[in-house]
């Protein structure tokens, strides 16, 4: 079997739940993890999801998945959630958004919250309306917060039935087959979140968006370096005419000068 031909837990993302309960007492090895740095936040490999946010990109927000979160939210009784970052029927089913803000609280489950100012699709321009979200990463639960690149990316490709795909998630690769394109929830039939119904080479059936998939390399094995497929492609005004590995390395001798000091 081709590699990749293997289970993966529906909808895997790199977020795990609390086990036990919330109203366990934790002991103190249990609360020296439950205080450390996100996996999520704190990760250093280049990876399309879970969706690390920075202010000032340019991201896709489904209302669709953030719906799905909070039900998985008051489903397991994680958090109280505050009603003024609930998903607003104000707004549309899909939205182009700018980050303009980030504030993380501290106490688990490391809740992210982000104003967004949504754009014009169409022209880029503000149009006044503004959006709070508050999240985490959360097992089971895909991204509803994208990449705007990674969005416009994924929509190049003509996905057909019958098509074969791989996936890249937790640093390997899984293959599977579409099945068909249809709407994950008929109310948004124009959607394009988990728009694919599919089949995993294990057997296992599930529902994927455009941006989880990718071409089958030539070889079939995967090979090469995964990073290439998931990295940002940086524009030349984002680093102040210069490309980003230049100023990375200008970056790094200034804090290795900094450290000698």
């Amino acid at each position: 079997p081709r590699k990749g031909a293997k289970k993966w837990p529906k909808k895997t993302r790199s977020g795990q739940v609390k086990k036990g309960g919330w109203g366990k007492k934790a002991s103190a090895a249990e609360v020296t993890v439950e205080c450390g740095a996100s996996e999520w936040l704190s990760s250093v490999r280049p990876r399309k999801t879970p969706y690390v946010p920075q202010i000032g990109d340019e991201v896709v927000y489904f209302r669709q998945g953030h719906e799905l979160y909070v039900e998985a939210v008051r489903q397991k009784n994680l958090y109280q959630i505050d009603e003024n970052t609930l998903p607003s029927n104000k707004c549309q089913v899909k939205e182009l958004c700018k980050i303009t803000s980030i504030q993380i609280e501290i106490k688990p489950p490391r809740l992210v919250c982000l104003k967004l100012n949504v754009l014009e699709a169409h022209t880029g321009h503000l149009t006044g309306q503004k959006l709070t979200l508050k999240y985490h990463d959360m097992a089971g639960v895909a991204d509803f917060v994208i990449l705007r690149q990674h969005y416009e990316n994924s929509l190049q490709k003509k996905w057909q039935p019958m098509d074969s795909f791989r996936s890249y998630i937790d640093d390997s690769w899984y293959y599977g087959t579409i099945e068909a394109h249809k709407p994950f929830h008929d109310q948004y039939p124009h959607s394009e979140f988990q728009c694919f119904s599919i089949v995993w080479d294990s057997g296992d059936q599930d529902a994927l968006s455009p941006w989880d998939l990718d071409e089958v390399d030539a070889r079939g094995d995967g090979g090469e370096d995964a990073s290439a497929c998931v990295l940002y492609e940086p524009s030349a005004h984002e680093w102040h005419g210069l490309d980003r590995d230049s100023q990375c390395d200008r970056i790094l001798s200034g804090i290795e000068i900094i450290r000698e000091l």
